[in-house]
């Protein structure tokens, strides 16, 4: 089996789980257990550790979100993130086109670890 990585879910009105933080966010997606999830843009967060998830889970202001063991694809490194949800989309293609973002930028939570697809496979 791969390795697990852990990730932050809320629950979606359709019984599926969706994008923890910003459930507005245009670039938010559904994940359904047990399948493969890719990006609309750029790239998906999971984390190292189960503490890495939990930390993370006490500095958002969603309380109804679960944590989820999951298998990733293509896990890399990155130095900085976007702030806020509303520049997601700006970040992404700034990124792609190897620009430097201009908008507001921050460290990842410790142990966020960027990747291409997730697949969901059993709540913690």
């Amino acid at each position: 089996m791969s390795k697990i990585y852990y990730k932050v879910c809320a629950p979606s009105p359709l019984g599926k789980q969706m994008s923890a933080t910003y459930p507005d966010n245009p670039l938010g997606l559904e994940y359904t257990m047990g399948e493969w999830t890719k990006p609309k843009k750029g790239k998906l967060f999971v984390f190292k550790t189960l503490r890495d998830a939990y930390r993370w889970m006490e500095t958002i202001w969603n309380t109804d979100v679960r944590v989820f063991e999951c298998e990733i694809k293509k896990p890399t490194k990155m130095a900085r993130m976007c702030r806020m949800y509303v520049t997601f989309s700006r970040f992404w293609d700034m990124k792609r086109n190897k620009r430097k973002p201009t908008m507001e930028l921050m460290e990842p939570p410790v142990g966020t670890v960027p990747c291409s697809a997730v697949k969901l496979i059993r709540k913690v």
